[in-house]
Formats: C-alpha cells, sequence, structure tokens
C-alpha cells in the first residue's frame, strides 16, 4: 500500500509513513487502493470496447450502404416495370434480412457498452492514476487524468450512421420525386396520343366519307367530276381524289399526324407499373387508328365492304377514346 501523501511504499500495517512521517489511516489507504482498481478495471472496460467496436464497426456501414443500393435498385425495377423473378425473387426479402443483421449487433452492443464508456469520460477529471495505472494502460493515463479519444469507434460509426441516413434519405426523396416527375411526363404523352389520334381520326373520318361518296358517283353516276377532272371508273375517281388531297395539303397532314403519333408511341414502350393498364388501352386505341388511317391510303375491297369497315373502326375507335378519357382525364 502507499503513502496518502508522499506515495512512499509503506509497509503492511504500518501506522505513519517511514519516509514522510505521515499518520496513516486504514480507511483513506483503503479508498486509494479501490480508487487504483476501480482505475484498472474501467480503462481495461474501455479499451475492451474500443478493441471490439473497432472490429465490428464495419459492418453497420456495410448495411447503410447496401440499404441505400437496394433502395435505388428497387425503385429503378419498378419505375422501369421489372420484376424479380425466379430464384432471384427471393432477394427482394433477403437483402432486408441481411441489412438488419448486420446493423441491428452494433446497435445492440452500442447500447449495452455505452454506458460503461460514459462513466470513464465523466470521472476522468476526478480519478489520479498512478504508477501502476501506468504500466497497466501503457500511457493511456497521463499525470492521473485519462485522456479522451476525440474519435472513438463508437462515434464514427454513429456519424457513418448518421451521413448514411441523410445520403439514403436525400437519395430516396429524389429518386421518389425523379419517379413522380417520369409518371406525370408518362401519363402527358399518353394524353398527347389520344389527343392527336382525336384529331386525325376526325380528319380521317370526313376524308373516308369523300372516298366513299366519290367511290358511288364513279359507279351509279359515271362519269363523275373530282378535282375538276371527269372520272368514268372508280380507280380514276379515287386517282383523282388523291390528287385533290394532296394539293390541298390533306395527305401531308394525315401523314404527319401519324408519323408524330408513331414517335409518341415509341417513347411509352415500359411503362411504370402504375400506368400498364393506360397502355394497353392506349395500344387497342392505336391499332384501331392505324387500320382506320389505311382506309384513307388504300381503299380497297367493294364499296359495301368498305363502308361497313368504315362504320365499325369508326365506332370502336369513338367507344375506346370515350373510354380512355373517361378513365385518364387529362391532367388528372
Amino acid at each position: 500500500m502507499l503513502c496518502p501523501k508522499c506515495e512512499n511504499e509503506l509497509l503492511e500495517n504500518s501506522l505513519f509513513c517511514n519516509k514522510c512521517g505521515e499518520k496513516i489511516l486504514v480507511e483513506e489507504i483503503k479508498k486509494n487502493n479501490s480508487d487504483d482498481i476501480s482505475i484498472i478495471e474501467q480503462i481495461h472496460v474501455k479499451e475492451k470496447t474500443h478493441f471490439v467496436m473497432k472490429k465490428v464497426f464495419i459492418f453497420p456501414i456495410l448495411g447503410t450502404v447496401l440499404f441505400v443500393l437496394y433502395y435505388i435498385a428497387l425503385n429503378y425495377m419498378n419505375d422501369n416495370g421489372y420484376k424479380f423473378v425466379g430464384i432471384s425473387s427471393y432477394l427482394k426479402y433477403l437483402i432486408p434480412i441481411i441489412i438488419i443483421f448486420l446493423i441491428f449487433p452494433l446497435i445492440l452492443m452500442a447500447f449495452k457498452n455505452i454506458k460503461n464508456i460514459k462513466n470513464i469520460y465523466k470521472n476522468r477529471d476526478k480519478r489520479k492514476a498512478n504508477s501502476i495505472v501506468n504500466e497497466e494502460v501503457d500511457g493511456e493515463a497521463k499525470n492521473g487524468v485519462i485522456k479522451k479519444k476525440k474519435f472513438t469507434p463508437v462515434k464514427i460509426v454513429v456519424m457513418l450512421i448518421i451521413i448514411g441516413a441523410i445520403v439514403g434519405g436525400g437519395t430516396i426523396y429524389s429518386s421518389k420525386q425523379k419517379a413522380i416527375k417520369a409518371e406525370q411526363a408518362y401519363m402527358t404523352n399518353l394524353n398527347q396520343v389520344m389527343l392527336l389520334v382525336s384529331i386525325q381520326g376526325a380528319k380521317i373520318e370526313a376524308d373516308v366519307q369523300e372516298i366513299s361518296s366519290v367511290w358511288h358517283d364513279a359507279i351509279f353516276s359515271s362519269p363523275v367530276n373530282v378535282n375538276g377532272k371527269d372520272a368514268y371508273t372508280f380507280d380514276t375517281a379515287i386517282q383523282y381524289k388523291n390528287e385533290e388531297f394532296k394539293s390541298n395539303g390533306e395527305m401531308d397532314a394525315i401523314i404527319k399526324g401519324k408519323t408524330d403519333i408513331q414517335k409518341l408511341m415509341e417513347m411509352l414502350t415500359n411503362p411504370p407499373s402504375k400506368h400498364k393498364d393506360a397502355y394497353e388501352l392506349i395500344m387497342k386505341i392505336y391499332t384501331s387508328y392505324n387500320e382506320f388511317e389505311g382506309m384513307f391510303e388504300s381503299p380497297t375491297g367493294n364499296l359495301t365492304g368498305y363502308n361497313e369497315k368504315y362504320s365499325t373502326l369508326d365506332s370502336s375507335l369513338s367507344a375506346q377514346l370515350k373510354e380512355f378519357t373517361t378513365r385518364y382525364p387529362i391532367g388528372k
């Protein structure tokens, strides 16, 4: 045991220090010895905790990074219509479980050891390390003051988790905003197709009716005057009618509208899951439109069949457009 005044080594059961003459109180000696043991124990706890934390703090970092990448990938797949199939479908549930196993042990251990670490740092200024402590901790305690590291493994892990949460939250928010904008842009394109088909359908309807009228007159009232020329046969009447469509710009307008619709339809491939039903309906409308437009470009068959096909396609296209505007109002 040591003298409380000069820290001289005392003989067992000494009542006075043989160096400074200080009277020795048994209670004080016990207290000093107890303090020494307490310091050593707490420093050992600290060293052990730091050692363990240094070894395992990489796992929650990996878990946080994996979570961010997983969420980004999941959103990308949902936005682009991809799905987990076969064995890969289990990854959707396996990856979150792996993330939990990576992060949870660190959190549990941090809570378990944080009390010990707090006590060490809280009492560091009140405790003095003697020569025994200096030998045990290899410089961890100097001049009776336990030094506190600026960046401990716990702090580093906590900081990285916070940074990961901020980055992950920002990435998730950004991904959500992009997905919302992409969905809005997709629906805008769907509505543009619907509007163009409606406009083009009305033009084609009028043109097909003119073709049918010329066709009828060429059969029953020959000759028929078309574009300032007399036509005695159906083929000649249709030829003159096409020349009239070209001269007044109607043919170019129909072809341009068809090209614009085709370009928009190419932009609608791979629809988001939210708009798959709307895409399927617009595909039906597009198919009907192409058949209807074909009656304008290449009138074939007989007059009765032509008129019946026109009536069927006109009714079908009108019903499909009405269904689309009812189910997906513009701006909604």
